[in-house]
């Protein structure tokens, strides 16, 4: 029950004022971001995308770095603000 109240936390951090209803969209995404970054090897288009497709506010550094402690799962600085700007740049294209 800890890992959905922490799905539920960032859920609300990156997309505030949505309301899923009984979907359970955001947290599936969120659940399949930390199992990508939990890899040996973390795919980072993979992972920015998921932040992409979640989140209803501009993507940073700082986001990726709580998002990342929320889910107890870590990363390098590099890798988080490589993630931020790529997951930043697909929110962009995806709002035109």
């Amino acid at each position: 029950m800890a890992a959905e109240k922490r799905l539920r936390a960032v859920q609300a951090s990156l997309a505030p004022g949505f309301d899923p209803g009984r979907r359970q969209d955001g947290v599936a995404l969120l659940r399949a971001y930390q199992q990508a970054l939990e890899q040996n090897r973390p795919d980072k288009a993979l992972a920015a995308t998921y932040l992409a497709l979640i989140s209803t506010k501009p993507v940073t550094f700082e986001i990726v770095e709580r998002t990342n402690a929320l889910l107890c799962v870590s990363s390098t600085e590099a890798f988080a603000r490589a993630v931020a700007d790529q997951a930043e740049a697909e929110r962009q294209q995806m709002s035109r």
